[in-house]
């Protein structure tokens, strides 16, 4: 944990019932240990939808660099936009997941329409990422 990153993260706002502060880099050091040791994408599936529900910023942005995209239902990635708290969440979202998904546009597409903020966020991030 890095209390120093993570009081600056609740200073900005971010209101998660935990933050531990890791840096990006070392959660995607982490996310390729978690899909090395863990090779059967159905466990993996699994284990990013543990990480989703828990309210801690970095269990979700390892559900998001966990999941593998191919099994990723549209129902549950249209749950998880629904679900979104923060913009830099909206941004992982779109950036790791949504955007490898063959329903990706349709997300978008529906979250623009949602007005919500983080929604749209989501679905215009991956709207650029798609072209």
């Amino acid at each position: 944990m890095n209390g120093v990153t993570a009081a600056s993260m609740r200073e900005k706002g971010l209101n998660y019932k935990l933050i531990w502060g890791i840096s990006i880099q070392h959660l995607q050091e982490m996310a390729a240990e978690i899909i090395e040791k863990t090779p059967d994408v159905e466990d993996q599936f699994v284990l990013a939808t543990q990480l989703w529900d828990e309210d801690i910023r970095e269990c979700k942005i390892l559900a998001t660099l966990v999941m593998p995209h191919e099994l990723l239902n549209k129902e549950t990635a249209e749950q998880w936009v629904a679900s979104l708290t923060t913009q830099e969440m909206a941004e992982w979202l779109s950036f790791n997941l949504l955007r490898y998904t063959p329903y990706a546009r349709e997300i978008a597409e529906k979250a623009i329409e949602s007005n919500n903020r983080l929604q749209v966020i989501c679905g215009q991030n991956i709207l650029k990422r798609i072209g």
